[in-house]
């Protein structure tokens, strides 16, 4: 059995396993095929170095995820009722445990991510019930027409911030593996997401709920900037995946520049309502999710806190950390049928 963390975000599908392997595509499907006959070849180049989308059969349904823009029109679920499945969210399942995997039949458990906000809801108890429901059982399709099948045996459904804690503490067995001051100490985490942007706190391995919030004020208010900057200065304005990839392609631009620094503005207010003057406390902030990627986002909230710590990769770090949380699980399931689907 493997374990692999599991990071459904808004705009990126992201999964890991406890070695350190991981896997990432966004979180777009459609359906559709990728029709050969119809490339002109003068692309050929540079199609070949960026990845196609991936194409999942389902039963008698085919969908693409991940690039799909040029193929089939995208079907962007932003609403929360994601969490608990559907043949979309099937389809980035297999697609990125396939990416991660290989081909083959595999049996793993798994830790799930899903925002503050949405663990903080009223029906927070019946969100958990729904990741749980689909998750667990076995999950076969074809992947770019071969054969693949993950079976889920425990799943434990957790805040998305965490993981980038465990990323930060934990090592590929799932034990602390920083100094125990690191661990008795106050550690914050500002995970900046499309939609979402949560905020947690940790102390001495107990979640502090007076610091942990979590909110909407991700990338996505930078991409409905963007938008209305392009709507006035050129005449059109892109939907928000275009936008999104239009601020990763051309970040340096002025129009993109204006829209991440609104942005940026938003989210280190937001931090800084959260976090009030305890910031001075923290061992450290660390920073996480594909927001950070953006400059302007990253150095904003660097300079807000001067102990913040960036993870080589701040767009996995959350389904590296869940991976090695995951390895808990199964020693769980060894120890006794008790902690078997906690």
């Amino acid at each position: 059995m493997i374990a692999i963390g599991i990071d459904p975000g808004f705009g990126n599908f992201k999964i890991a396993d406890a070695e350190g392997r991981v896997a990432a595509l966004p979180s777009t499907v459609g359906v559709g095929e990728i029709a050969p006959a119809l490339e002109t070849g003068l692309g050929r180049r540079r199609r070949e170095a960026s990845r196609l989308p991936d194409r999942v059969r389902l039963g008698n349904l085919s969908y693409l995820a991940g690039e799909v823009e040029r193929y089939a029109r995208p079907a962007d679920r932003l609403d929360m009722d994601r969490f608990g499945g559907g043949p979309e969210m099937e389809a980035l399942l297999l697609a990125a445990a396939f990416r991660l995997l290989g081909e083959g039949e595999f049996e793993a458990a798994a830790s799930v991510g899903l925002p503050v906000h949405v663990l903080r809801a009223p029906d927070a108890a019946e969100t958990v019930a729904s990741v749980r429901r689909w998750l667990i059982g076995e999950h076969r399709g074809e992947v770019n027409g071969r054969p693949f099948a993950l079976r889920i045996r425990a799943v434990r459904v957790l805040a998305q911030p965490l993981g980038a804690f465990f990323a930060w503490g934990l090592d590929g067995s799932g034990r602390w593996a920083r100094p125990a001051a690191d661990f008795k100490a106050r550690v914050a985490v500002i995970d900046v997401g499309f939609n979402t942007l949560d905020i947690f706190a940790v102390e001495a391995g107990e979640v502090i709920q007076r610091f942990t919030q979590g909110g909407t004020v991700g990338v996505r208010r930078a991409a409905e900037r963007l938008a209305d900057l392009m709507r006035a200065q050129r005449g059109w304005a892109p939907s928000l995946r275009e936008a999104d990839a239009w601020l990763r392609g051309n970040g340096q631009e002025e129009i993109s520049r204006q829209a991440l620094e609104t942005a940026a503005s938003e989210i280190v207010t937001f931090c800084e309502q959260a976090l009030g003057d305890t910031a001075p406390l923290l061992r450290a902030v660390l920073l996480t999710g594909g927001g950070v990627a953006f400059a302007p986002i990253r150095e904003r909230l660097m300079r807000r806190f001067p102990n913040a710590v960036v993870p080589a990769d701040p767009v996995t770090a959350n389904a590296l950390g869940l991976a090695r949380f995951a390895v808990r699980l199964i020693r769980e399931r060894k120890d006794g049928p008790a902690g078997a689907e906690a």
